[in-house]
């Protein structure tokens, strides 16, 4: 996990570990109980989004399972990043598609995204908030097609404000080579990015 610099240690509880990861170790989490806490992070964007004039991108390798009851999906979050700038990844309820969702909160600025993503597979998910809205990355390609239920609002969200952003993973999911940037990535550098990690190199 890099890119995540702070005063805190990070914490754990329930089912986590370690395993094999898309480049090198990964950690997981498994269950409802389990949670990684990465301690605050150190990023401009996140503490104060009135500086975030270029926006930030999110980037990780994410293997997960799907939850499913009666045939439709269950809530699982996934990754959060709880701050004065709001960033959840997780699996909706009520759902018959295999997806994710990507949830965005900047100032007055509300952003959700839903899109297919296979369970039980490595992929490379590289989410560009580019100050109005929010684009996603799968494995180095731009996804174009997204699921119905999304949306994007200039309604304050509401939510708690917290002043110093926490990282946390959960769910039932492998993360791998998470990485955080206070600006937007281009889509040149995007896929650079993904062609040199599968080349073991490291772009910048």
């Amino acid at each position: 996990m890099v890119n995540l610099r702070g005063d805190m240690w990070g914490t754990f509880a329930g089912a986590v570990g370690t395993t094999q990861g898309a480049r090198l170790g990964a950690v997981y989490t498994s269950g409802d109980a389990a949670v990684i806490d990465l301690g605050e992070l150190n990023s401009i964007c996140f503490t104060e989004p009135t500086f975030c004039s270029s926006g930030f991108t999110v980037s990780l390798w994410l293997k997960r399972k799907t939850l499913y009851f009666n045939k439709v999906t269950q809530k699982q979050v996934i990754l959060t990043i709880d701050g004065r700038v709001t960033f959840k990844l997780y699996q909706k309820f009520g759902r018959t598609e295999e997806h994710l969702a990507v949830r965005i909160s900047v100032l007055s600025r509300l952003c959700v995204r839903i899109f297919s993503v296979p369970r039980n597979l490595w992929s490379q998910f590289v989410f560009v908030w580019d100050t109005t809205d929010v684009n996603v990355y799968r494995s180095g390609e731009k996804v174009v097609e997204f699921l119905e239920g999304g949306y994007c609002s200039n309604e304050p969200d509401g939510g708690a404000l917290q002043l110093e952003p926490v990282v946390s993973l959960k769910g039932d999911a492998e993360f791998d080579d998470l990485q955080i940037w206070n600006r937007a990535l281009t889509p040149n550098e995007i896929g650079e990015k993904f062609s040199c990690i599968r080349g073991n190199t490291t772009p910048f």
